[in-house]
């Protein structure tokens, strides 16, 4: 129910500056108003009134609108015209269209506006009243000031047939009036012992149930009654069904709004992080979806990224950005932040693009690197500072340990050489064509992806066997001592730094003889690759230029 109140008033009256005292003229329709209040107390210089389609039953609350000239109530639910209309002594025109006014409020009705002698226009179009055989003639005759009676011109000739049919159609109204109650009485004394006996609860139901039912054969084209109890009950089906969709779409914008957040949130996740300052790590993401390995490899000490990206996605659409605990790549707009399992050394990363699959493959060599075995040398030099000159009848046992420790030591060097394939100068390129790739490697790289060069063991193999059979029989060369020769203190002693002597040169000779072969094995192992990306350049019917490397 809407109420016609001040703010309303006022809000309709905008076109005169919200001035409500002088104001003649106000329109107040289609608000579903359902009782007239406030207007004559806050507007009573009002000239023109327009209160149509609303739901007002009954004319009140306008005694004080002594100026009003035009009243428009058309589409209401009035039954009748009540006494405060003679009230509204300049009132000309009095609209009256499809309301309940039916015969038997035909004649009180027209006796409360015999009073406006002003009164030259009136309608009642729609009005079950105007079925009446008579009902045009009856009123000219009752207002005999009437120039137009719905929207027709009266005429001198109707006038006097009015007068002469007076009688007669007074007679039949009359009559009819008094049919029409008897029958509304009959159907509010039934309707009063049908609900006797029933609580209030029953009576709203069975109210309930008459109301839809009225409106379901309203809606099934069915003949229903058009009262203003039936059109109040569509006015209330209609609110609730406004009201149901207003609510919808008020959960659609909620809804709505729920994926303007998450549009939202998925945009401020996919930008890219800009690192700061702060030990905390940002938050990892993977918005594009993409399948991923992240992994640490032990033998190379480094830690290696594999994302499975489309294989003929441009290479441009890919920004890397690697720090030394964290990576995030950029695909397509597409954030994939992820943390690395270990700490890792930017500058020296390599990445690379695989041909025919398309994978992007992302190397960083660690931070802390697990320290390699000492050299021989520094065996020796070890086991010189903390034996001094003398030894005992375990130097054999303990040199037997370093010569297996420096086999051991020799192999492992060897197969970190051959593993190493991507040492060279500051921001050098290298293509690998056996595995598809492309790669990158900053200065001092010590880690590459790139495994698939040929190693030449055997070479390898026998000149390590050479360097260690001669290092042994070195080793082996040395006197026993016996207790015989112990007595002599000075004789041992010179005995004992000879040897020492003579072990330091052979160990010496030894050592350079290594690195003499070890030169030549990294020779032999550049050479052999060469060749090997050679044959697969040709196989692969490529050129030498290779696929530009992502950096």
């Amino acid at each position: 129910m809407v109420r016609l109140s001040v703010e309303l008033i006022r809000k309709k009256a905008e076109h005169h500056d919200g001035l409500l005292e002088d104001l003649e003229e106000i329109s107040l329709h289609q608000l579903n108003i359902e009782k007239i209040e406030t207007i004559s107390r806050l507007c009573p210089r009002l000239k023109i009134l327009y209160l149509q389609n609303n739901l007002i039953p009954k004319i009140e609350n306008i005694k004080r609108l002594k100026s009003l000239i035009y009243l428009n109530l058309a589409l209401n639910n009035l039954t009748s015209i009540s006494p405060e209309v003679s009230s509204l002594e300049k009132l000309q025109k009095l609209d009256l269209t499809v309301n309940f006014i039916d015969v038997d409020q035909l004649e009180p009705s027209i006796t409360n506006l015999r009073p406006l002698i002003h009164l030259t226009e009136l309608y009642l179009t729609g009005n079950p009243v105007t079925t009446f055989d008579g009902y045009r003639l009856y009123v000219l005759h009752r207002l005999p000031g009437l120039k137009k009676l719905d929207g027709q011109e009266v005429t001198k000739a109707e006038r006097i047939q009015a007068k002469q049919a007076f009688e007669q159609i007074a007679e039949r109204l009359r009559v009819e009036a008094e049919k029409k109650r008897r029958e509304e009485g009959e159907a509010e004394s039934s309707k009063e012992k049908s609900t006797d006996g029933k609580d209030d609860d029953d009576r709203a139901e069975e109210a309930e149930k008459s109301s839809s039912s009225s409106s379901s054969s309203t809606f099934n084209n069915e003949a229903a009654p058009y009262t203003p109890e039936t059109r109040l009950a569509m006015h209330r089906e209609q609110e609730e069904a406004e009201r149901k969709k207003e609510e919808d779409r008020k959960r659609a914008m909620r809804d709505s709004d729920k994926d303007d957040l998450w549009k939202e949130a998925q945009e401020k996740m996919n930008q890219k992080v800009v690192a700061t300052d702060g030990d905390e790590l940002p938050k990892q993401r993977n918005m594009g979806k993409w399948d991923f390995t992240l992994k640490e490899d032990a033998l190379r000490q480094c830690v290696v990224l594999d994302v499975s990206i489309q294989r003929f996605l441009d290479t441009s659409l890919i920004d890397i950005d690697l720090h030394p605990t964290w990576i995030q790549i950029l695909i397509k707009g597409k954030n994939l932040l992820l943390h690395l399992p270990a700490e890792v050394r930017p500058s020296e990363a390599r990445v690379q693009r695989i041909q025919h699959t398309g994978h992007l493959v992302v190397t960083a060599p660690k931070v802390k690197k697990v320290e390699q075995m000492m050299t021989t040398n520094q065996l020796a030099t070890q086991k010189k500072s903390s034996t001094g000159n003398g030894m005992d009848d375990d130097d054999e046992d303990e040199e037997e340990k370093e010569a297996s420790a420096a086999v051991s030591n020799l192999k492992v060097s060897s197969h970190n050489d051959v593993l190493d394939l991507s040492s060279s100068s500051s921001s050098s390129k290298s293509r690998s064509p056996a595995s598809g790739s492309t790669s990158t490697s900053s200065s001092n790289s010590s880690c590459t992806t790139d495994d698939t060069a040929p190693r030449h063991t055997r070479s390898s193999g026998s000149t390590l066997n050479q360097v260690v059979a001669d290092y042994r029989h070195i080793i082996r060369k040395k006197p026993s001592t016996t207790p015989a020769d112990a007595s002599s203190s000075t004789g041992a002693g010179a005995q004992m730094t000879e040897l020492s002597v003579t072990r330091s040169a052979t160990l010496e000779e030894a050592r350079r003889r290594r690195q003499e072969e070890e030169s030549r094995l990294k020779e032999e192992e550049r050479h052999a690759r060469k060749e090997a990306e050679k044959a697969e350049l040709e196989r692969l019917g490529l050129d030498d230029t290779g696929v530009p490397d992502l950096e």
